[in-house]
């Protein structure tokens, strides 16, 4: 650090300090809940996947090991589920090499998805008639590549892209892997993610962070057998299937950029193929609706209310049932999301988040007026109407709420609501509010909903 010499250059520098104040450098805790919180609200992005890995094959007694490499760009839009994969793959063996373009497309009447391929320069598609699970757009969402009470570590040289400053954090998760990851790894091993075994794994993450908008430039992961042994990768044949040291990298080049993804006409003129390009393993009806009522085996306390816990798991409250909604079923201890299905519809997520400074207390009102800004700037936003600070009481708490309106493309009409409460000096429980009504200005949600939201609520 250059030393200062004149006096009027020390006290320069004693004001400055004065007016920047006092605030830490973020943990890496701090970093990556801000991550998530901005890559959940995230509807789409473009980016590129690459992946790397040894395979072995044995079968019937014999042998066989090659690298393979995929390369794909991704372009996901996260409501719809649809995307756009395009790529190749590699193996050494006998320098194998193709061209892969696939489009997972919803069907206007939502009976499903259809996929459609092209392998070398012949177009297929199959269609999904069950459920479809595996959103490539859920890859942005970093909560998926986190384990319950994993240990983060912020690496003490930050990197630099484009001339952007990147933090760097790591973890590591031995034994099972999370949720989301097996998500991911189930488009590349054709599985649905749930008969895959890493029990004996070892998955190293990091995430590259930009510090300006806390958005993530990238997700690495390696994941390997423990001790140096080879992964095993369960499946239904009569062989064995090996991975040593899979490397998978997902580099994010853009977000919310994407309305919809629609495949080309020579896609749509393919003839129907009974391969399963996503390689799901088939689902009778009963198993799909079996799946998606399953509730989440969370933890309640004596009178049947979920306990919400904030990110460190130091500090919980309980929140009762909402009436009249539904749990999503992946909700956790950290995030408690209820929805409400019928006539007017409209999803209330909690959290917890801890405090480290009065500016904290202002951080949604200012994060609302910024996303307001960036709305005006961006093509196919309009009608967009943001609501100061209002409060209301519900069970003797002051609740603090914003909301943002807005109409996309002229046809899709959204309203989020951010409320809050403090529970007490240093946390805060927040309850983000999403409505997508039919007609412009038909809300559902108004202050006696939110006033309900808050109701029934222990700390």
């Amino acid at each position: 650090m250059k030393r200062n010499t004149g006096k009027f250059l020390l006290a320069a520098g004693m004001v400055l300090m004065m007016l920047s104040g006092c605030r830490r450098e973020p943990t890496a805790a701090d970093i990556m809940r801000k991550a998530v919180e901005n890559t959940s609200k995230a509807e789409s992005f473009s980016g590129n996947m690459l992946m790397e890995a040894g395979v072995g094959i044995k079968e019937s007694g014999l042998s066989l090991g090659f690298d393979m490499t995929i390369d794909m760009d991704i372009d996901a839009v996260k409501e719809s589920g649809a995307c756009h994969m395009k790529g190749s793959v590699k193996a050494d063996l006998a320098d194998l090499a193709m061209d892969m373009e696939l489009y997972c497309i919803p069907e206007e009447d939502g009976s499903g998805f259809t996929t459609y391929a092209k392998l070398g320069d012949d177009w297929t598609k199959v269609k999904n008639d069950e459920d479809e699970e595996n959103n490539i757009a859920a890859l942005m969402n970093l909560e998926n590549y986190l384990e319950k009470g994993t240990k983060l570590k912020l690496e003490k040289e930050a990197e630099e892209k484009d001339g952007r400053e990147l933090y760097v954090i790591t973890t590591s998760v031995d034994s099972s892997i999370s949720r989301g990851v097996g998500g991911v790894m189930d488009s590349m091993f054709g599985n649905d993610g749930k008969d895959l075994d890493f029990g004996d794994a070892q998955l190293d993450v990091t995430f590259r962070v930009y510090r300006d908008d806390m958005m993530p430039e990238s997700v690495s992961l390696v994941l390997s057998g423990k001790d140096g042994e080879d992964l095993e990768i369960p499946n239904e044949e009569e062989n064995e299937i090996t991975f040593q040291d899979l490397r998978l990298v997902l580099e994010f080049e853009e977000f919310n950029h994407l309305d919809k993804i629609e495949a080309p006409a020579e896609a749509l003129e393919a003839q129907s193929d009974s391969m399963d390009i996503m390689g799901d393993l088939e689902k009778d009806d009963d198993t799909v609706a079996e799946e998606n009522t399953v509730e989440p085996e969370l933890e309640k306390d004596q009178d049947g209310n979920y306990i919400l816990k904030d990110w460190n798991g130091e500090r919980e409250a309980a929140i009762s049932p909402r009436e009249g909604m539904k749990l999503d079923q992946y909700s956790e201890d950290t995030y408690l999301c209820f929805y409400k299905e019928g006539d007017g519809p409209y999803f209330a997520a909690y959290t917890m988040e801890t405090l480290y400074g009065p500016e904290d207390k202002q951080f949604y009102t200012e994060s609302k007026l910024k996303d307001k800004e960036t709305y005006e700037t961006m093509e196919g936003y309009s009608d967009i109407e943001y609501q100061e600070e209002q409060e209301l009481e519900a069970d003797g708490r002051k609740v603090t709420y914003v909301s943002l309106a807005y109409t996309y493309n002229e046809t899709l009409y959204k309203k989020d609501i951010y409320a809050w409460t403090f529970i007490d000096d240093e946390h805060m429980l927040i309850c983000e509010i999403g409505e997508y009504p039919e007609e412009k200005g038909e809300y559902a949600v108004d202050t006696s909903v939110i006033k309900k939201l808050f109701e029934g609520i222990k700390s």
